[in-house]
């Protein structure tokens, strides 16, 4: 009896597990195809939301759960508290191209084992960039046989002068890789053959900034030193096992006592988007921990993976600079520049600080050297620099997005995420996930920022990673992170400001939890960042239209490359009058109506009209089935609109949308010196208009009672296309109103702004 009890409890748990799987891999899914029809219902019907609100609790439990199961259960190395969970897709194959840098001087007795290790690596998609500093013996020999054998994915580049610096190596190489990941082999290393394949790994994991292996440390062909023995005053990181953990938690808890990655070799990083170090010519002259500070910056902001399998053989001997240099008084300045550039990005314990001191004199007394013990601590004693550098740390930024899809609050964070990094900032992006990723707008954000996504995890993010200022940018993102932020933020006396940009959505709530959602938000809030001034009917509603809250910021956009469309390519003659239409394919954006006014001013109109829509979304879909003027294009998604609009007379916006503010697609046309064609709605006006009114750089059409009259704008249109009016001036004279450098610098007043009383 007992036995058949067993089994039918372990029936019923075999089942429980089933249908938990299937919901886990439908769920999200199927929450994204219910809510427009669930958002639709309740506008239409509020009492629906009133009787399914306790469904609402239900769903955040249940995904919940989802991401926590997920984050037990993930096929890869999970981050440390989860905040990382790979979507289940097993259609995709993680190989990203890795790009080997082979800086080589000298080397010529370990040159052919280093390269066979990495000819021989069982990870395939990579490419070789050998780099030789002028060697005097026969590397360079070695290094063209090699190059030849495997001419398909190897690059050879000789100097004709020696650089002086493995440093400016370094850089030359990451110029000229084109991988997603980079590994720096010395050449006088060498490693096993599962080494790339393993550490490829942990960056399916998009919070890994940098990863490392296990090192043996060898001379004339013998093991003399582990990984372990080197770590052997350090008790706070295990590497016995495998770990994903966050960089601040790693360099308060002994990174910043010693290099943990005893030589580059060991190591895989994310190829730096822009690095303002490698410019640095004092660092670019460092001889011993110049590896170190490079890590601290590559590092910062996400997390660092390490793998036990993978070995990196360390090669010691009497060539090797950093066996040489400890007896030398610059090996120990160096150590004291690591601290300060340490200091200067890491929140780090007068205790840790202590122990990098005492490791340093600890190491000093166990070597014979002519320097005396006073000179090495007085290289540390300017105890008030040192607090100043702490001080002086740029503030650590969670920029928060809703997904990555197409849509203005959805792709400003990102290039706002992407201007701070660029400004030196560490910056990290909670991707929410609310709707499935984009491919496209996901290659937005810098490849350097690192991504983390569990939002129920926001806590933990704050605290592991430092967190000073959280940036939300759309409603639900906005209260969720509310509703889920406590007590546990709070790290060393200080709690983490929540700055909310508004994006014109808080005057589209349903006016029976307007108020309340309102009100909360304001309580919560450290800033409320707006565009238009259409943003602040919510609040004025309530009486707090001069909260020093508020915050009014004009909209900005980073310069990019224009690399123009040429006009055969889409057989549109040059002579043609093109509009370009950009944005996301929905019914509010005036898709049709775009569409019907075009096929009106094409057929009466002298000059030939073409109409280029891009973007993605239903409208596009139902389109697409439509037989339309061939004149008319639907060319989907893009990511580079600015050649597009680079190529057409005219932008065009015939919005709709109720919820419109500061349009960023207005930001990107006017940038190529493009004019605009838009609907007169939000800050759309005030955009294309000069600071004294003189010039305004395009045409507006009004809406009716929030409906497009497609015959009045069919015969503006047709007056534009064949009019011989310039807008060039007026485009030029407004262009710097979306200037990025102003944005950077009034987005970092608030984020280092003091509180404030309501």
């Amino acid at each position: 009896m007992l036995k058949i009890k067993k089994k039918i409890k372990s029936k019923i748990n075999g089942f429980a597990s089933y249908i938990m799987s299937i919901i886990s891999k439908n769920y999200f899914s199927m929450i994204r195809l219910i809510r427009p029809h669930y958002t639709r219902t309740c506008n239409k019907y509020p009492v629906v939301k009133v009787i399914l609100k306790p469904l609402v609790y239900v769903n955040l439990l249940i995904r919940s759960l989802i991401y926590r199961k997920k984050a037990k259960y993930s096929s890869i190395h999970c981050s440390h508290n989860n905040y990382f969970i790979k979507e289940n897709n097993t259609d995709e194959i993680f190989e990203p191209l890795v790009s080997i840098i082979v800086p080589n001087y000298n080397h010529e007795p370990y040159l052919r084992e280093r390269l066979e290790s990495i000819y021989k690596q069982t990870y395939k998609n990579y490419e070789v960039i050998l780099l030789d500093d002028v060697s005097t013996d026969r590397s360079r020999e070695i290094l063209s046989e090699y190059a030849e054998i495997h001419s398909d994915k190897t690059r050879l580049v000789v100097n004709e002068s020696n650089s002086g610096s493995v440093f400016k190596q370094w850089n030359k190489g990451l110029l000229l890789a084109r991988g997603e990941l980079i590994w720096i082999a010395e050449s006088d290393d060498f490693c096993s053959y599962d080494f790339v394949a393993s550490l490829v790994s942990t960056f399916e994991d998009e919070s890994v900034m940098l990863a490392f292996s296990n090192t043996i440390f060898v001379r004339n062909e013998e093991e003399i030193w582990s990984l372990n023995e080197y770590l052997f005053d350090i008790d706070t990181i295990n590497v016995e096992n495998d770990f994903v953990l966050p960089s601040q938690y790693l360099f308060e808890n002994g990174f910043t006592r010693k290099n943990i990655i005893p030589n580059v070799s060991s190591a895989m990083f994310r190829k730096p988007h822009k690095l303002t170090l490698l410019e640095d010519e004092s660092w670019r002259q460092m001889k011993v921990c110049g590896d170190w500070v490079f890590y601290a910056e590559i590092a910062k902001g996400g997390c660092i993976a390490y793998q036990t399998a993978p070995t990196n053989y360390y090669r010691q001997h009497d060539g090797n600079i950093s066996v040489t240099s400890h007896k030398l008084r610059k090996f120990y300045e160096e150590h004291y520049v690591v601290l300060t550039r340490i200091l200067n990005i890491y929140t780090v314990s007068d205790d840790e600080i202590s122990a990098h001191i005492s490791s340093i004199t600890s190491h000093f007394k166990s070597i014979n050297t002519d320097i005396k013990l006073e000179d090495i601590e007085a290289i540390y004693e300017d105890k008030v620099f040192l607090q100043e550098v702490r001080n002086n740390k740029k503030p650590k930024i969670l920029m928060v997005g809703y997904a990555f899809v197409s849509g203005g609050g959805e792709t400003f964070p990102i290039q706002l995420a992407n201007l701070f990094k660029n400004n030196g900032f560490t910056v990290t992006f909670l991707n929410c996930n609310e709707a499935k990723t984009n491919p496209g707008i996901r290659k937005l954000l810098s490849p350097d920022i690192p991504v983390v996504n569990n939002i129920f995890e926001i806590n933990g993010i704050v605290r592991d990673f430092d967190i000073d200022v959280i940036h939300s940018h759309h409603a639900w993102v906005d209260m969720n992170i509310i509703d889920l932020l406590d007590s546990t933020s709070i790290k060393n006396n200080k709690k983490a400001k929540h700055v909310v940009s508004m994006h014109g959505m808080y005057e589209m709530l349903d006016d029976n939890v307007k108020d309340k959602i309102v009100l909360r938000l304001h309580d919560k809030a450290h800033r409320l960042v707006y565009a238009a001034e259409k943003n602040l009917q919510p609040l004025v509603e309530l009486g707090l239209q001069e909260s020093k809250k508020l915050v009014k910021v004009e909209n900005a956009l980073q310069d990019l490359p224009i690399n123009t469309i040429e006009r055969h390519s889409l057989g549109i003659p040059e002579s043609a009058f093109v509009l370009c239409l950009v944005s996301r394919a929905i019914p509010d954006k005036g898709w049709q109506e775009a569409v019907d006014a075009v096929t009106v001013a094409i057929k009466n109109s002298p000059k030939e009209i073409y109409l280029l829509m891009i973007g993605d979304g239903p409208e596009k879909d139902r389109l697409s089935k439509v037989t339309l003027h061939p004149n008319i294009r639907l060319l989907g998604f893009a990511n580079n609109i600015r050649d597009y609009f680079s190529m057409a007379d005219i932008g065009f916006l015939p919005s709709k949308f109720k919820g419109e503010s500061y349009p960023l697609v207005i930001i990107d046309c006017i940038r190529t010196g493009t004019p605009m064609l838009a609907s007169n709605i939000g800050e759309i006006k005030n955009m294309l208009s000069s600071r004294n009114g003189d010039f305004f750089a395009g045409e507006l059409f009004e809406l009716d009672n929030w409906q497009i009259n497609t015959g009045e704008l069919a015969n503006l249109i047709l007056s534009v296309a064949n009019s011989e009016k310039d807008y060039s001036v007026a485009v030029a004279d407004i262009k710097d109103k979306f200037s990025p450098n102003v944005l950077f610098e009034r987005m970092q007043d608030i984020y280092i702004s003091e509180e404030v009383d309501s």
